[in-house]
């Protein structure tokens, strides 16, 4: 089972090795950056947002783009599991039709005759 364990904001700054003002800096810059906060306003982060965190600094640190190109790589990069999902369902589709003939002509029943 996974642990559902949440990170403080300086915990979170440690292991990625980045300040708590980046950290906060990329919340205001990435909607989908949404540590939980306590009432007293302090940040969790789950380990999906410090993942997320990481993406972005290798982007950035690695790959040498801008947070605006960061966000467009992101945003084709959602668009594309969208597409890889849409064709995913298309060829299940077309492979159950495929199936149903074969099924239909196995069993010597061709309606169309």
């Amino acid at each position: 089972m996974m642990e559902d364990k949440k990170y403080k904001i300086g915990e979170v700054a440690k292991i990625l090795k980045i300040n708590t003002s980046a950290i906060r800096y990329y919340e205001k810059e990435f909607a989908e950056l949404t540590p939980q906060k306590s009432s007293g306003n302090q940040r969790y982060y789950s380990l999906e947002n410090i993942y997320f965190l990481k993406k972005i600094r290798y982007l950035v640190e690695e790959e040498g783009l801008t947070l605006e190109g960061v966000k467009k790589q992101l945003a084709d990069t959602e668009k594309m599991k969208s597409k890889i999902f849409i064709t995913k369902q298309e060829l299940t589709s077309d492979l159950s039709e495929i199936i149903k003939v074969l099924e239909k002509y196995s069993t010597g029943k061709d309606d169309d005759k």
